[in-house]
């Protein structure tokens, strides 16, 4: 299989140590997780673009979920 997509959470360092998670980090990552989820429905879905756009949908607002951790972070 190819490299997950960065726009897919293929780019996310995942915490290494639980203990050192705060909710936001460990919200993203979960968010990251989820995208990489969507990633392969997105490649098993190929074809059907019904199908895609829903994907595509889902993707859009973990991606401002993503974001929205990122921005707690600074």
């Amino acid at each position: 299989m190819a490299a997950i997509p960065p726009n897919f959470g293929g780019d996310r360092q995942f915490i290494a140590e639980p203990e050192d998670a705060g909710l936001p980090t460990a919200i993203g990552d979960l968010t990251a997780l989820l995208l990489r989820n969507l990633h392969m429905q997105r490649v098993g879905a190929a074809g059907d673009d019904a199908v895609i756009a829903r994907i595509d949908a889902d993707a859009a607002i973990a991606r401002r979920v993503l974001q929205a951790t990122k921005v707690v972070l600074l």
